[in-house]
């Protein structure tokens, strides 16, 4: 059987049952299918793990991890030993994706053979819209490309703020480091 995995889209959890099944739901039903889902519960105390196992009897591409609480960055390292896509796509658990999102950070990376494809960061503060913005992450203009070199620079020079949840990344170059 051939693998049709092009991102593997990692989402770590940790007792975020209020917001957990808007943050799966937007990614189960996004255009772009190839893909998996591997969801690493953290050990939470909540019913986290009983809306992600609701949930993958709805959608087979959703994969569950469960393990003790060890923190976000352990759970995206173990989502990665499994990961099978060409790339990878970290999402918060208290986050959502708008339609299409895995779409554009895909074709684009493809179309320029990019190793991470960077995408600007909508805060919605749902309670107070006042308090809405976008962030342009590293303040690298809309379709631009650049090397990693120039990367490196611009992440040591600016203020980076260290999201991971905004960046289609080569598989790859992940399991080099981990």
């Amino acid at each position: 059987m051939k693998n049709n995995i092009k991102i593997s889209i990692i989402v770590p959890v940790y007792n975020t049952s209020k917001f957990l099944e808007k943050c799966i739901r937007s990614i189960m039903e996004q255009d772009f299918r190839d893909i998996e889902i591997i969801c690493v519960n953290d050990g939470s105390t909540d019913n986290s793990l009983e809306i992600l196992n609701k949930l993958s009897k709805e959608d087979s591409r959703l994969k569950i991890i469960d393990k003790k609480n060890e923190g976000a960055s352990k759970a995206r390292n173990v989502a990665l030993e499994v990961a099978q896509g060409k790339y990878c796509l970290n999402i918060d658990s208290d986050d959502w994706i708008e339609q299409g999102y895995i779409k554009a950070l895909y074709e684009r990376a493809e179309k320029d053979n990019l190793d991470i494809t960077i995408s600007n960061i909508i805060f919605d503060y749902f309670n107070d819209s006042s308090k809405n913005y976008i962030l342009n992450d590293l303040e690298i203009l809309d379709e631009k490309v650049i090397s990693g070199e120039e990367y490196i620079n611009i992440f040591l020079k600016n203020n980076f703020y260290g999201y991971t949840w905004n960046k289609l990344i080569k598989t790859e170059l992940y399991k080099k480091i981990i």
